[in-house]
């Protein structure tokens, strides 16, 4: 009985949430439709304390159509380059994303501060954070594997590309 009561004790320790870190290491818009995008910046500032924060600034000219996808893909790094797909896929109606608080896009679509809009899809205008620190636990599931991440996630209409994101990211 003793044995028992320390197996199941062991496997409850094994299995305990642990918490990590995901540290920003660069944001890029490698694509930008400028029919509907202006300008599309980040800039990561590097900080002993926070690993670094993110300064973004996008300008919206042309309302995003209703029907506007978000297309997001993980992958991980296999001998110096981001060739490993995780399989974690979402592809979805972008103002669908921004409701749902267990997203993967959730860290960038507060970094823009899309999370504060009031209609969606956006509205053109001006859309910034400053000094956004992500939480590690925004949108990740409760355990995930160290490593170094890019998310490749792109705002599509039809086969439009409205705007693609470059996210690389190190959990540890």
């Amino acid at each position: 009985m003793c044995l028992w009561l320390l197996i199941v004790c062991a496997l409850q320790w094994y299995m305990v949430e642990a918490d990590y870190d995901v540290i920003l290491e660069d944001v890029d818009c490698s694509q930008v439709n400028e029919e509907y995008i202006k300008t599309c910046d980040f800039e990561l500032n590097y900080d002993s304390t926070y690993g670094a924060s993110l300064n973004s600034y996008m300008e919206i000219i042309k309302s995003f159509p209703e029907d506007v996808k978000l297309i997001a893909d993980v992958f991980t790094v296999r001998m110096g380059e981001y060739s490993v797909d995780l399989g974690l896929h979402i592809e979805t109606n972008f103002c669908e994303i921004i409701s749902d608080s267990n997203s993967i896009a959730l860290p960038m679509i507060k970094a823009i501060n899309f999370d504060s809009l009031d209609n969606c899809p956006p509205a053109p205008g001006v859309y910034q954070g400053e000094d956004y620190v992500i939480d590690s636990m925004d949108g990740l599931p409760p355990s995930f594997p160290n490593g170094h991440y890019l998310v490749n996630m792109s705002l599509l209409n039809k086969d439009t590309t409205l705007v693609h994101f470059d996210i690389y990211v190190r959990i540890y």
